[in-house]
């Protein structure tokens, strides 16, 4: 299982942005990957995003 989210380290912990479905008490091998600030109006942020997102290629075709 491969899983990408974006975090927030707290300075002690990582903080995920959204909630994940991981057993408890188990080891992850995980990869740190600093995300530059967006920058730049709404648009140049969707346009860098486009094609980023793990979905089926016809949403209405999706059970």
């Amino acid at each position: 299982m491969n899983k990408m989210v974006t975090v927030v380290f707290d300075g002690g912990v990582l903080r995920p942005d959204v909630p994940l479905d991981l057993a408890p008490n188990t080891r992850y091998v995980i990869t740190i990957q600093e995300l530059p600030e967006p920058s730049g109006d709404v648009w140049d942020v969707l346009e860098a995003m486009t094609g980023t997102v793990d979905a089926p290629q016809d949403w209405s075709s999706a059970p």
